[in-house]
């Protein structure tokens, strides 16, 4: 009898030290959750903007090495200056900080409360408080479904982050796209492109301080 004992108290301390592994893989996506927000969205910005500026550079290289053809008015924008002085941008990037603290603080709750019954768990099963191992494997299991809902919470909550993400940059590269269109009317030049698409421009054709000027303009007056 005590020898079975033994070889359950065994059995049942193999399962959790794949348990134990688990819940480290459950702390870590939530402590990667505290990582890269603040500049994660003028990332993918910067990147959808450069990505619909592509053919445009294309053109415009074309065009200038066309010998019958002389291109003059081009301009080029920083766009990442203008993402991180345009108050639109930092409205809407405080909005989505502040949503990311208050699901940070959930998950980090959460996650310490989980670990302490994790290892409040495991104390007792090398102590041998269980008076069964039916009733060992009910807390295992316990802590399992709990780790699981965890897992689904930081899933949730990456997912309300995303899908908010890429409202804002869809929302930001409108507003832009729009006051560049507004700008650039009546036509003063042929091309506008993202400085981030060239190896060299001048700066004489740098337009991002008129560019930043006008947006902040309009985000005054709209409120």
């Amino acid at each position: 009898m005590i020898i079975e004992k033994k070889k359950a108290k065994r059995v049942l301390l193999i399962k959790y030290d794949t348990f134990g592994i688990e819940i480290l893989k459950t702390l870590e996506k939530i402590n990667f959750m505290k990582r890269n927000l603040i500049f994660a969205s003028l990332i993918a910005f910067a990147t959808m903007f450069t990505s619909c500026q592509q053919s445009g550079t294309q053109t415009a290289n074309v065009a200038a090495n066309d010998s019958t053809t002389v291109v003059s008015n081009i301009a080029v924008i920083n766009i990442d200056s203008v993402l991180v002085t345009y108050k639109l941008a930092e409205e809407l990037n405080a909005a989505i900080s502040k949503k990311y603290a208050n699901m940070q603080s959930k998950l980090e709750q959460e996650g310490a409360r989980f670990q302490k019954e994790a290892e409040a768990f495991q104390d007792k099963l090398q102590k041998g408080v269980f008076l069964s191992q039916q009733r060992a494997e009910e807390e295992q299991q316990r802590l399992i479904k709990k780790q699981e809902e965890l897992q689904r919470l930081e899933a949730s909550y990456s997912q309300q982050l995303n899908a908010e993400q890429a409202q804002m940059n869809q929302t930001l590269y409108e507003k832009i796209s729009a006051y560049i269109n507004k700008y650039n009317t009546p036509e003063k030049y042929q091309f506008i492109l993202n400085k981030a698409t060239l190896w060299y421009s001048n700066n004489a054709f740098d337009i991002t301080a008129d560019v930043i000027k006008g947006l902040n303009e309009e985000y005054d007056a709209s409120k």
